[in-house]
This record gives structure tokens, C-alpha cells and sequence, in this order.
């Protein structure tokens, strides 16, 4: 079984949101709607990775709920200048949310995140299947 993206919108919606923000947008919060999102699938598990650029690892918000891993971020910026005869307050507020379906063969126990220089990376490691060796049942 795959690793499979969950989005409830039609992918020309998606598209739409996913375009670059406008170049006025605060630079400390300059990051794309939806950020890109890379799966690797290894021997031993998978490994999610999130690029997302000018966040803290305090913005990010990681759930499980049975089967699908939620990855959501909300980031609130505000600035205040105050000169001679004037004073200017700025504010953003971006947000957004992943959601993945997850196989079966996942050991929810195990996963594991981490966030650095911009990306977050969630290691979702494999349960280890028992080899089926040959073996003679007796009957009683």
C-alpha cells in the first residue's frame, strides 16, 4: 500500500491555492500557501519532508487521527513603528494544512519529527513483518 495525499478540494482548486503570495506580503511570512511537500518511500519507511521556510518548529501542528496524519501550521506576524508625527502597525496571518493517508504497515509508535533550516521531516518507519517460514502443522 502507497502513502496517498488527502485534499477534499478538485485539483484546479488546488492549483489556484497553491500560486506564489503577492510579493507584498511581510517577508517573515513570504512562504507558499501550501508548501511543497517531497515522499520518500525507504526499505525501512517513509520520510515526509515539508519545505517550509521562515517558521518555527512551534508553528507546526502534527496529528494523528487513526489513519490520516494532519500537518498544519497558523503564523501571526505584527509590527509596530512609531517616529516623529507618525506610526505605522502592520500584521499578517497565514495558515495552512496536509493531510496523508497512511498505510497500514506504519508503526504509529515510532514517528518521529523534526524541523530544521526550513524543513520539517517526519520519519514514519515500517513495521517489521514476520518472515513466514515453512512449518508443519500437526493435527490433533
Amino acid at each position: 500500500m502507497k502513502l496517498v495525499r488527502y485534499s477534499p478540494f478538485s485539483s484546479l482548486v488546488e492549483d489556484f491555492f497553491n500560486q506564489e503570495m503577492p510579493s507584498f506580503v511581510n517577508n517573515a511570512a513570504n512562504f507558499r500557501s501550501v508548501p511543497s511537500v517531497n515522499i520518500k518511500e525507504m526499505e525501512q519507511g517513509y520520510l515526509i519532508e515539508v519545505a517550509a521556510p521562515g517558521l518555527e518548529k512551534e508553528d507546526f501542528q502534527i496529528d494523528l487521527d487513526q489513519d490520516t496524519l494532519k500537518i498544519s501550521v497558523s503564523k501571526e506576524s505584527k509590527s509596530e513603528e512609531t517616529k516623529e508625527g507618525y506610526s505605522r502597525k502592520e500584521f499578517s496571518y497565514h495558515s495552512f494544512s496536509r493531510a496523508f493517508t497512511l498505510p497500514k504497515t506504519i508503526e504509529i509508535s515510532k514517528i518521529k519529527a523534526s524541523y530544521q533550516k526550513g524543513i520539517l521531516q517526519i520519519d514514519l518507519p515500517k513495521r517489521k513483518e514476520e518472515i513466514n517460514t515453512p512449518k508443519r502443522i500437526e493435527i490433533a
